[in-house]
């Protein structure tokens, strides 16, 4: 049979390990080739879809079903065990607490949610918050301002793209293969709550900006938050990333977190 399917044999003297599991240990998991699906079309994000499906496809060569946003209430999620939401604006209905979408997760099924679509998510509260806007001081005079300043002030918001170092709790399976240290693309100020009953996996801290520019104000929000992590839901899992980690198909340490996320996270309970 190895000489049929081109497979090299070692053999080995004992099942008995001198450092981690022994071989047919519990902790040694069968891994099954998860089902992947993932939304496109009319409300999602041409870019957001095009990353992943051009990274699933030509970089792990690995197959994906496409379906349209708008059928995904009405498709059959039992013959799926991984769907994901790339960037989009309409998901809203599909997080809804006693839809099809709840129950396939709370059965084994993983959801992996990116960028805006997590705002989504937070929005029907399913265990992730927006993270509380930074503390300011009230001024008499704050409304008070000079016309000429008007794009400078503007800027204080603003991120156009920056990169920011996150923490990484490499014992968790999305941080596998991690150090302790994650560079994140930042081009927006979403960061989340640090959650009570979910794994905060990927942490931002203060002063974490590395490079880029970012408007005080923006800088202030992002800080002491998380940026992607998991939230258990019966025996499946909601994966989330706050940012774009397939940036263009470049972002080289983000396709490990996407392929942890895919492959990696809660793979002992696929939806079958």
């Amino acid at each position: 049979m190895a000489t049929d399917h081109r497979v090299t044999l070692v053999p080995v003297a004992t099942g008995f390990m001198d450092k981690g599991a022994d071989f047919g240990s519990p902790d040694v998991k069968i891994m099954h080739a998860p089902r992947v699906a993932m939304a496109t079309g009319e409300g999602t994000s041409s870019l957001g879809a095009g990353e992943v499906w051009h990274y699933l496809e030509r970089d792990l060569q690995y197959p994906v079903t496409l379906i349209n946003a708008a059928n995904l209430n009405s498709i059959a999620w039992h013959k799926y065990d991984v769907v994901i939401l790339p960037e989009g604006y309409n998901y809203k209905p599909l997080f809804d607490k006693d839809g099809a979408m709840k129950k396939w997760i709370q059965q084994g099924g993983k959801l992996i949610v990116m960028e805006n679509a997590v705002s989504q998510l937070v929005q029907a509260d399913w265990g992730l918050s927006n993270k509380k806007e930074a503390d300011e001081k009230d001024g008499l005079y704050d409304n008070v301002r000079r016309y000429e300043n008007q794009e400078k002030e503007s800027l204080q918001y603003n991120n156009p793209g920056s990169i920011f170092k996150v923490e990484v709790d490499n014992s968790h399976p999305l941080g596998y293969g991690f150090d302790k240290t994650y560079f994140t693309l930042k081009a927006d100020n979403n960061v989340y709550e640090f959650m009570e009953n979910g794994w905060n996996v990927g942490v931002i801290k203060k002063e974490a900006q590395i490079a880029g520019f970012t408007g005080n104000k923006a800088k202030a929000q992002l800080k002491d938050g998380v940026l992607f992590g998991e939230v258990p839901v019966g025996r499946g899992s909601v994966v989330f990333f706050a940012d774009d980690v397939l940036f263009r198909n470049f972002w080289e340490s983000g396709k490990l977190l996407m392929a942890n996320a895919l492959f990696m996270v809660n793979s002992g309970n696929a939806a079958r």
